[in-house]
Formats: structure tokens, sequence, C-alpha cells
């Protein structure tokens, strides 16, 4: 009984700790880990298992708030109407990367044709990568951009960033915009 009683009673100090505009994101299963106390064996550097409790909250929070906020989306590129990529489709009707391509550089702040000249991002043959959520805006699933690979095994490591070969992005800067040496 009193193992219940003090369970309620730190249920209810940790739901005064959560901010009141996340009860909704918290289903049980996580409150159950949120709040179920430490075991006897564990040792800790808090002496009471409230704060040990708080922490635990508190450290679980940052990873909720990323999945509950829209505002950490990057904003809505109207990549179709663009002069310069209207007129680099002109060139390339039938290649999916280019709007993939054209929407992370200028999701980036950046200009697809100075990105290709010899010392841009793509002036080289390195790859390039940009965050996945720089995609969101695009309007379909990217086709071109791809994780990355492990070597020897042909398993897909899956993080946050997406990567655009050189042998992809090299035939849109080479006919869009010339090759690097015809830059110079």
């Amino acid at each position: 009984m009193a193992t219940l009683m003090a369970e309620n009673h730190l249920r209810m100090r940790i739901k005064d700790a959560i901010p009141p505009l996340m009860p909704e994101s918290i289903s049980p299963a996580s409150e159950k880990i949120l709040l179920s106390p430490a075991p006897d064996q564990h040792t800790s550097i808090f002496t009471n298992p409230i704060k040990t409790m708080k922490l635990t909250a508190v450290l679980a929070l940052p990873f909720l708030l990323p999945l509950t906020s829209a505002g950490a989306l990057p904003q809505k590129i109207e990549y179709r109407t663009d002069a310069e990529y209207i007129r680099c489709m002109n060139k390339l009707p039938r290649n999916s990367c280019l709007a993939e391509l054209f929407y992370a550089i200028k999701q980036a702040n950046l200009s697809l044709s100075d990105s290709c000249k010899r010392g841009g991002i793509l002036g080289g043959n390195e790859p390039f990568a940009f965050k996945k959520k720089m995609l969101t805006g695009l309007g379909r699933y990217p086709v071109c951009s791809h994780v990355t690979w492990q070597h020897g095994t042909g398993k897909a490591i899956f993080g946050t960033h997406y990567y655009i070969r050189a042998e992809d992005y090299g035939v849109i800067c080479d006919t869009c915009y010339g090759s690097a040496e015809k830059n110079e």
C-alpha cells in the first residue's frame, strides 16, 4: 500500500514538472518509462528518487519536443516557377534529380549556377550531403537522393542526411551551366 501511494505521489510530482502543452504527446508506455522508479540495486548520484525521476523526464523532453513542433521544418519553396529551374528543366526534361538538387540548394539559400562553378559545393566529385528535412516541401518522395550504404554489407545507414552522388549532379551542372573547365 505504501508503495502504491509513493508511486502515485511520484506520478503527480512528475506531471507537475512536464509543461502543460505536451500531455497528449506522452503515451501510457512512455509515461510508465518516465515514472517508473529506479531499481534498488541501481546506484545514482541522486539520493532522492524524485530528483532522479525529474531528471529522467527533463532528459526525455528534448526528444519529444522536435516531434511536436512544426516550426522546425524549413519553409516551402516554389521551385517550379523559378526561372533558373525552368531553364535547366528545358535542357533536362526527364531528369528526376534536378528537382531534388535544386530544392536542396535553394533551401540552403544558394544558387545552383554558383554551386556548379569550380570551387562551389558541386564543383568537385564529392557527394552532396544535406539534411532530409530540407526536402519536406518538395511535394513528392525523393528518388535521386539516397541514404548512404555500408561498404561490403549492402546495408543502408539511416541517418539524418540524404546524399546526391557526383555522377548524378554532374550531369545537371554540365548540361545546364557547362563543365567547371568551361567556367574558368
